[in-house]
């Protein structure tokens, strides 16, 4: 419905043109809506104890929240998300005292902004870092990406600037045997993304991609 310049908020999101960047964070929504869930006093001690429906229901209220703010513009809490999200059918004190603690780090650094550089698009590298791990004995094993593209020189070796794209962190679907089969499904994730986020490139900037090609 409107135009804005330089400096704009959009669902949650404010962002900021500069020079040469652009910086995208969700400061205020961090701030408004990011808090921990209350504990009754003596509670934080048992941490194996089902919790009562109340505190179910601000628990998924938090992590859904959590969720939203891992999506948009924080890539560093998406693998916390991610597990906590996996644990809603039973959750436990334990996982009130995990959201609280990553409720507490969004707050504390609630400025972090994501940045995307103003790059020569004709001159420019995919690139990708993937990992893979499990959070416990007891858990699945946890993928996780980020994607961006990089000034070419990157690509020698040399440093260079890199924008943060795409990014996810998700629950294995498939069984691994070790850990390197769970790193290598992390790595194909990642390139079938880079792969993707070449191809809108292109079409936003060229528009000669064709569907069947």
């Amino acid at each position: 419905g409107k135009w804005e310049g330089d400096t704009a908020d959009f669902a949650g999101r404010r962002i900021r043109k500069e020079a040469d960047r652009v910086r995208f964070d969700m400061e205020k929504y961090i701030l408004e809506n990011i808090r921990p869930v209350p504990l009754a006093k003596g509670r934080r001690s048992k941490c194996k104890d089902p919790l009562t429906e109340a505190e179910k229901d601000l628990l998924q209220s938090a992590i859904y929240r959590v969720n939203w703010v891992a999506k948009e513009c924080r890539p560093e809490a998406s693998g916390v998300a991610s597990i906590l999200a996996s644990n809603l059918k039973a959750p436990t004190v334990q996982d009130v005292i995990d959201v609280n603690s990553a409720a507490e780090y969004l707050r504390r650094t609630a400025s972090q902004s994501v940045t995307v550089w103003k790059h020569d698009l004709d001159h420019v590298v995919a690139t990708t870092v993937s990992d893979a791990g499990s959070p416990g004995t007891d858990r699945p094993v946890q993928n996780a990406w980020i994607v961006g593209i990089a000034d070419r020189h990157l690509a020698i070796g040399a440093r260079a600037r890199v924008s943060v794209l795409s990014w996810r962190s998700s629950k294995m679907r498939r069984a691994a045997n070790s850990s390197l089969a769970g790193e290598a499904c992390s790595i194909w994730q990642a390139l079938g993304e880079a792969d993707w986020m070449q191809i809108l490139l292109r079409d936003v900037c060229h528009g000669d991609v064709v569907t069947s090609d």
